[in-house]
């Protein structure tokens, strides 16, 4: 991923509320063709997220930041080199014992001249708190949360939340220093947890395509999941090439429904509170758009095609096997890597 910060924002909440709503609500909704285009009849889907604050009246609830940081000092900034595209991974041991539930997750921004991204993972393989190093492999590893321009913070609904496990996070962070000195830099997430368990238990899931080369590109999700998944919103990532995704739901009867269908701007990636329920045999086609040929990679100048998912129940908007090194267990349709 890559960008340029544009103020207090954030990778994946939808830019308004999801709101509760049954989806018989749904049903017949603008953006289907075909036959039985009707969105399945399956009760009501969770409230969701919200990008405004929500007063949990939670005695249990505890908050937390993880932040770029110097060696050996969590509470000094990372001293960020001129080196162009430059990834750092940061290790935290999780502050807390027990299972806990994510109630919110905040963008906490300080150098917004050099600060261009960063991914907050969950790790199961142990790394010692603290270390400082370059990108690693997320075989193991889950995406929860992330920042890039345009979004918002991230802030779950009472009956929702995502696990957060007493185990390693990484706070991955791209900068782009090009002050021509070294510069520092505390930018992070801050993330507030409780021990109530949630009705819910959401994931965030990478849909698209790292098959990139030409004018476009497309990834096709096929869930292993047999039960129905219910989708809450969506976040599109490009790069600067990026002009248009659309995402598409293609029904096991035939019918198709366009989820997400907009223009892309790589200074405002902002995230939408698109509802659906995904059935058994259901596919999603992610197309990205752009304006030159464009290549796979991790620079700026590189391009990539992902919409990012918000959804429950947790990991089942997921392929049939292990995950990726690249983008870990939560990934649909994308990885060659």
């Amino acid at each position: 991923m890559a960008g340029a910060p544009t103020g207090n924002v954030g990778l994946m909440p939808p830019n308004n509320m999801v709101g509760a709503a049954g989806a018989g609500s749904m049903a017949g909704m603008p953006g289907t063709s075909g036959a039985g285009a009707a969105m399945p009849m399956m009760g009501a889907i969770a409230t969701g997220s919200q990008n405004t604050p929500i007063e949990y009246n939670d005695p249990d609830m505890k908050c937390y930041e993880f932040r770029a940081h110097a060696p050996g000092d969590k509470n000094a900034p990372f001293s960020v080199s001129t080196q162009p595209d430059l990834y750092t991974s940061f290790f935290f041991s999780a502050p807390w014992t027990g299972m806990q539930y994510a109630r919110s997750m905040t963008t906490a921004l300080d150098n917004t001249v050099i600060i261009h991204h960063y991914l907050l993972f969950r790790e199961d393989t142990v790394t010692a708190d603290g270390t400082i190093g370059p990108p690693k492999p997320h075989v193991d590893g889950q995406l929860l949360q992330g920042w890039a321009p345009g979004g918002d913070d991230l802030y779950y609904s009472p009956d929702l939340g995502q696990e957060m496990p007493p185990v390693t996070y990484l706070l991955e962070t791209h900068h782009n220093n090009t002050t021509g000195a070294p510069a520092p830099d505390h930018s992070g997430i801050k993330v507030c947890v409780t021990s109530k368990v949630p009705e819910h238990i959401a994931s965030i899931s990478w849909l698209g395509t790292d098959a990139i080369g030409g004018l476009s590109a497309q990834g096709i999700c096929n869930p292993k999941d047999d039960g129905p998944i219910y989708i809450l919103g969506g976040t599109p990532h490009m790069h600067k090439k990026g002009v248009k995704m659309t995402v598409t739901v293609n029904r096991v009867g035939g019918a198709t429904e366009i989820l997400h269908d907009k223009p892309f701007d790589f200074m405002n990636q902002i995230g939408y509170a698109n509802k659906t329920v995904i059935m058994p045999g259901d596919t999603i086609t992610t197309k990205c758009t752009y304006n030159a040929p464009a290549n796979f990679g991790e620079k700026t100048s590189d391009e990539m095609c992902y919409y990012f998912t918000l959804y429950y129940p947790k990991l089942s908007l997921t392929d049939v096997g292990v995950g990726s090194v690249v983008h870990g267990a939560n990934q649909c349709g994308v990885s060659l890597f």
